[in-house]
């Protein structure tokens, strides 16, 4: 992984004949996180909330189902086991829900993960974007007439107080 000139970060991503974004996500128990396993050719897809697994792939590394969740996918609204994983995908890690998905089920890096990474995608591109600072918190100052509210990021919004 490396930083280009334009503040993106090259992380071997690639574009498929039909402008389909894929790149290789590492996947990880929670409790072993130094032993991953790569599935190279992962969908990249934004429009999708969750980041899809193939259950035999989840289940080798020992990761567990939870619970169900109904999910809506592209042929209509369905049932899948949901479960806990750390999602590796250029360069960064973090700790998410994966889907076990089921035999026909494509396999995506979905938009929550790409969030926890704290990337952006550009697609023309086909690279993934830091998003820059994380915002954790406003803190709110009262006055009387006027609230500041005071983010963790050191922007201030005047909040008219009623």
């Amino acid at each position: 992984m490396r930083n280009n000139d334009k503040g993106r970060i090259d992380t071997g991503v690639a574009m498929g004949e039909a402008g389909i974004f894929r790149t290789t996500v590492g996947i990880a128990h929670l409790s072993h996180p130094g032993q991953v396993r790569e599935l190279p050719e992962t969908l990249v897809d934004v429009g999708s909330e969750l980041t899809w697994m193939p259950r035999t792939f989840l289940e080798s590394l020992g990761i567990a189902a939870e619970r169900w969740q109904p999910v809506i996918a592209v042929d209509g609204k369905v049932q899948r086991e949901i479960g806990f994983a750390i999602v590796r995908a250029g360069g960064r890690e973090t700790a998410d829900i994966v889907v076990f998905a089921e035999p026909g089920d494509a396999v995506r890096l979905g938009a929550r993960s790409l969030s926890g990474l704290n990337f952006r995608v550009d697609a023309a591109n086909r690279q993934f974007v830091d998003a820059g600072p994380i915002v954790t918190g406003i803190t709110v100052a009262r006055s009387s007439s006027t609230r500041t509210a005071r983010c963790t990021t050191a922007r201030r919004v005047a909040l008219t107080h009623s």
